[in-house]
Parts: structure tokens; sequence; C-alpha cells
């Protein structure tokens, strides 16, 4: 009796690790499928093994088109492959924070984005691919942009009362004008 009880134990706990983990899985699909940032993961061969509905419209590309297809051959980023921060997460093990990469969406137009990436393991410690987080920074690149190019050499002179009274002078000197 007591080897029965023993075995029924054993089988409901395993069965509630089971079911422990399927609770797991499907929370993880859940914050991979409504997080805000781009989260796709490659293999030790970069093909890509994921991709979330946020990386898609980072890309302007849908996920069907986008598994199993080389990381660069979908982002297109402006460095090279050995410089890409998934790339290195995967060669040093390291996690890559904040680092600004440009891509080639599926429109043909450049987006700027902060990307973050760490390798993946799996049980044993192993790496066996890499995630990484994209953050479209295109609208602040535009806002910058644009700042930048309104303010003119003369927009800022003419501001400050002292730099004009400087400008006056110095265009009135024999060498000024």
């Amino acid at each position: 009796m007591v080897i029965f009880s023993m075995s029924v134990r054993k089988a409901r706990v395993r069965q509630a690790q089971h079911a422990l983990e399927a609770d797991l899985c499907t929370l993880c699909c859940s914050i991979m499928e409504s997080v805000a940032d781009g989260i796709l993961a490659i293999d030790l061969d970069h093909n890509i093994t994921a991709f979330n509905p946020a990386a898609s419209a980072i890309t302007g590309m849908p996920r069907e088109q986008t598994m199993g297809r080389k990381f660069f051959d979908v982002l297109h980023p402006d460095i090279p492959e050995k410089d890409c921060p998934v790339c290195r997460a995967i060669a040093t093990g390291d996690t890559i924070a904040g680092r600004r990469v440009t891509i080639i969406n599926a429109a043909g137009d450049e987006d700027v984005l902060n990307v973050s990436a760490a390798p993946l393991r799996d049980k044993t410690g192993k790496i066996v691919g890499g995630v990484q987080a994209l953050r479209d920074m295109s609208a602040v690149e535009r806002l910058r942009r644009e700042l930048t190019q309104s303010y003119t050499y003369q927009d800022i002179v003419g501001k400050n009362a002292r730099i004009r009274g400087c400008m006056t002078v110095i265009a009135g000197s024999p060498g000024g004008r």
C-alpha cells in the first residue's frame, strides 16, 4: 500500500510539474506577443526562430516571411555581421544593451533602432542562440534632424544681444567686411 501511495504521489507531482511548465510556456508566449518592443530570436546559424508582432511592425515584414531566414537578410543592418549585437552576444556570452543600429525595412526605408541582445541558453547553460530587442527610434531621429536643421548660425547669433554686439563690431572692422 505504501509503495502504491508513493508512486501515485510521484505521478501527481510529475503531472503538476508538466502543468506548471505548460502554464509557463503560455505565459512566455503571451509576453512575447504583447510586448511593445520588437523581439526576435536566432539560432547559432543566425536563422530567425522567433519574431513577435512588434518586430513585424518595425520591419514591415510578416512573421511568416521571416521565420527560418537569415537574420541579416531580413533586417539589413548598417553594421558588419561580427559587430551585430545579437551575433556578439552569441559569440561572447555577454548581454549588450542600448546599441544604435540602422536597418532597411521592407519598404526600403531606413529605420533607426535601439537594440539590446543576449545569448539564449539551454537548461545546461550552453548557448543555443540569441535574442534581440528592437526599439524603433525613427521618430526621435526625425525630430533630432528637424531640430538641428532648423537652427542656423543666424538664428543663434540673433537671439543673444552680446553676440550681436560682438558681430556688429567685427562686421564694422576693416577685416570684417
